[in-house]
């Protein structure tokens, strides 16, 4: 049986007890509260693991990028007729810069097939071609300076072929510096590279 017949300003009847007002507003913005705090907590937490998956990739990318710098430094047409060995030499030479190059190209391949990020999948996938292009036309000319017949259009050809793949690399280097970089500070950078203006890179760049 309920005791109040008229209730008080400020309170409410409810069966045989009385609630204030205020303890309705009070538990309301407790909960209102809470929600928020609950809220701002899950996206600190899904912001620092966004945070650390991004440090993890530019670690990955930055493997791959090294790996490649030093494969090209390695096959570089100057450098190779610089030291130009013997025959023997030179097979077992090229047998270890195979292999190097076919570790590379499958990490180009794998970086253009899996990355998140559209811009470095579409220039891992040219890079990937131009170390191939790069690793094949120096070992010709290495082959025609064995020969004594190397002539100064392959020796251009191998040299093109090798500065083709050193560009693709910087703009490599450069997607991925801007790829973990915030959207204020490399604007343009983000622009010319085709990466989105309004957020961080990893976050959609399907």
């Amino acid at each position: 049986m309920t005791r109040c017949v008229s209730s008080a300003p400020g309170r409410i009847c409810v069966g045989d007890s009385i609630m204030d007002w205020g303890t309705l507003v009070s538990a309301f913005v407790g909960g209102i509260a809470g929600s928020l705090v609950t809220g701002l907590i899950g996206y600190i937490q899904l912001r620092d693991a966004r945070a650390v998956s991004r440090r993890d990739r530019q670690l990955l990318d930055a493997d791959v990028v090294a790996d490649t710098d030093q494969l090209l430094k390695d096959i570089a047409p100057p450098r190779l007729g610089m030291s130009l060995g013997t025959p023997e030499v030179e097979t077992e030479r090229w047998a270890a810069l195979k292999a190097r190059t076919d570790q590379v190209y499958r990490e180009l391949v794998k970086m253009a097939a899996g990355h998140q990020v559209a811009p470095i999948r579409v220039i891992a996938t040219d890079l990937s071609s131009a170390v191939l292009r790069a690793s094949s036309q120096s070992q010709w000319l290495v082959r025609d300076m064995l020969n004594r017949n190397a002539t100064a259009d392959k020796l251009a050809g191998a040299e093109a072929e090798h500065a083709s793949a050193e560009v693709k690399l910087a703009e490599l280097k450069a997607a991925i510096q801007a790829a973990g970089a915030p959207v204020r500070l490399l604007p343009r950078a983000r622009q010319r590279l085709g990466l989105p203006s309004d957020q961080r890179a990893d976050a959609d760049c399907t």
